[in-house]
């Protein structure tokens, strides 16, 4: 029975969804219905630990949805059956279980979710004792900027370099809050037990902060996992001396908790910075990547040695920049991270070898590999986005799912509710699985906080497209779109395997992108974009007559002479008649420094027992 239908309140479908949550938990378990609800008093981690226990093939996602439906709270349970099975169907991963599944089956359909599971039990990881930073309570006089939600955002920054330690700061403490007693403001022990029953925190830290910008005083307190208190810091001084304060209460902090601490990070010199640094971490998580880069630089200006602003700012380069300028910028952007690596906090450091190893190295498995030992023993917003990331991107490669990936975007919400770029790829993803209501609810939530960006440009479009007039808004929706949005919408969907559906949309982008080309770059990228998406669905005379108009458009001659060489050395239709290979093979052999040119040139070559080839494989 559902704890609204024990005690006499309203009761919905939502109830019956937890009755049966419970049973199912008895079926796996083994544990007797009367002990369930102490069970259920700890929180759903408890839950889910007692589902793998008693079967090791239940994964964490499984028991994650599983545990759903068993929310104390029937808000936060799932609306519909139908729901619940679609969370069930996206942690498993075997969507023709549930296909056919009607609510009239949802109790067999359930119990098959828990018997059919693929794979073995997957290793276990120790959970990193994890630090909880709360929003600082108290006031200060003549304080018009927010000081006490900064000072908490600055102390999580700081804790950033805990060795050993995972920390939660103010924005998830505070959600978590809002969650259990809304506008309630919960004492001391309440929050020492939200830590630990909903964060799965080792430490509770617990600030407050009073006086005047003129004399401010700073107390921190610390409580373990049973609510006892570890420590109390004081420390006070002016509001211009609070890059000094907060470092000091920090590091007491750190040596409390692990003894002697080496290598310990500072706050940028300046106050002025640290607000300028949360800035820019808000723009960068709400989806307004130029902005936060500007902010960045800013931050960077006034103290040059803060490594976070180098790595943070590498994020938002990679967010913001078109396809098409990659090379360039982010290369220029993760060598400047690069530089501080030393100077970054452990998790920052795990997360720049990972990105290094995808985007640089182009060593997908082992960025897959980085990525989920850093979700499991450090799971953040930024982690776990980076594994839905790489298994979404990549997921032909790595045999996985989209809904494995959906799992992970899901989980980055969690710790940030307002994470764009999980957001976008949910939709994305709902989208792709035809799930046209969730896909809506996630647009409409990214353009909530992120309508600037040319993802945020790629969801209005298709939220135009798919619910606001159907196919006919197309023209005038992806002619609205900037160059960079373009760019993304024909990589999108000038895929192979893209749906026959997108193709009216691929195809105007393409050609609004062709008429935006304002020099022989933007026109190259074009040119090359438009023969991709031809060739690609096997329209051949049309990709022959591209050449043509390429020509016509002043497209960078060994641009084209890429596509006759390499029409002739796959099973592509010739794209050139043999004085045309003769020609492109000519020009791209006297290229200089150029791989691409060489390898296509060599490999032409070779299949003519051309003498030239031995030249071409020197230079390549």
């Amino acid at each position: 029975m559902a704890p609204e239908q024990r005690w006499g309140g309203k009761v919905d479908g939502r109830s019956d969804l937890y009755s049966l949550a419970a049973v199912v938990f008895q079926c796996v378990c083994g544990t007797q219905t009367d002990y369930l609800a102490d069970e259920l008093s700890k929180g759903r981690t408890e839950i889910e630990k007692a589902l793998r226990q008693a079967e090791p093939k239940v994964t964490p996602a499984i028991a994650r949805a599983l545990s759903w439906a068993l929310e104390i709270k029937k808000e936060e349970r799932p609306e519909t059956a139908e729901a619940w099975l679609a969370a069930l169907e996206e942690a498993e991963g075997t969507s023709s279980l549930f296909k056919w599944a009607g609510a009239a089956s949802v109790a067999a359909v359930a119990l098959i979710g828990v018997m059919v599971i693929r794979g073995g039990p997957e290793p276990t990881v120790a959970a990193a004792p994890t630090v909880v930073v709360f929003p600082f309570q108290g006031t200060v006089q003549d304080d018009a900027g927010g000081l006490a939600t900064d000072l908490a955002q600055a102390f999580e920054i700081q804790l950033q370099w805990l060795p050993g330690y995972r920390v939660i700061g103010p924005t998830v403490a505070g959600q978590a809050i809002r969650n259990r007693y809304g506008s309630q403001t919960p004492d001391v022990g309440q929050r020492v037990q939200l830590a630990r029953d909903s964060l799965g925190a080792t430490v509770a830290l617990l600030g407050r902060v009073a006086g005047t910008r003129d004399e401010l005083q700073i107390t921190v307190d610390l409580y373990d996992a049973d609510g006892d208190p570890i420590t109390q810091i004081d420390s006070s001084g002016s509001a211009a001396s609070l890059n000094s304060l907060v470092s000091g209460v920090s590091l007491g902090v750190a040596e409390s908790l692990v003894g002697d601490v080496t290598g310990w990070g500072t706050l940028p010199s300046d106050w002025a910075a640290v607000q300028a640094y949360l800035e820019a971490n808000r723009n960068l998580v709400e989806g307004r990547y130029q902005t936060a880069v500007n902010g960045f630089d800013q931050v960077i200006s006034i103290d040059s040695t803060f490594a976070p602003a180098h790595f943070k700012r590498m994020l938002a380069t990679i967010w913001a920049t078109r396809p098409s300028q990659y090379s360039t910028r982010i290369d220029a952007a993760l060598e400047a991270a690069t530089d501080y690596r030393d100077r970054l906090p452990p998790l920052s450091q795990q997360l720049l070898e990972a990105y290094e190893t995808l985007l640089v190295r182009g060593d997908i498995r082992r960025a897959d590999s980085l990525a989920k030992d850093m979700a499991e023993r450090n799971p953040q917003a930024e982690t776990l986005f980076l594994l839905g990331y790489v298994e979404f991107t990549f997921g032909a490669l790595l045999h996985k799912d989209p809904g494995e990936a959906a799992y992970y975007f899901r989980q980055s919400l969690q710790h940030e509710p307002r994470f764009a770029m999980s957001l976008w790829h949910l939709a994305a993803i709902a989208m792709l699985q035809d799930e046209m209501g969730l896909a809506r609810d996630y647009l409409e939530r990214l353009l909530a906080v992120d309508s600037t960006s040319i993802w945020a440009e790629q969801a209005l479009m298709a939220d135009s497209v798919l619910f606001q007039g159907g196919i006919m808004n197309v023209v005038q929706s992806v002619n609205n779109l900037s160059v960079g949005a373009l760019e993304l919408v024909a990589l999108t969907l000038g895929m192979i395997d893209a749906p026959p559906a997108s193709d009216v949309v691929s195809r105007t982008a393409l050609n609004a992108l062709s008429r935006r080309a304002a020099n022989a770059g933007d026109r190259r990228i074009a040119f090359r974009m438009m023969m991709a998406e031809r060739l690609g669905r096997g329209r051949f005379d049309s990709a022959d007559s591209l050449l043509v108009e390429g020509r016509r458009a002043r497209v960078p001659q060994d641009e084209i002479d890429r596509w006759i060489l390499l029409s002739e050395i796959t099973p592509l239709p010739s794209l050139g008649d043999s004085a045309e290979q003769i020609a492109a093979a000519r020009n791209l052999g006297n290229a200089a420094n150029d791989a691409e040119a060489h390898w296509l040139t060599a490999r032409w070559q070779l299949m003519r027992d051309a003498p030239a080839a031995d030249r071409s494989i020197r230079e390549l």
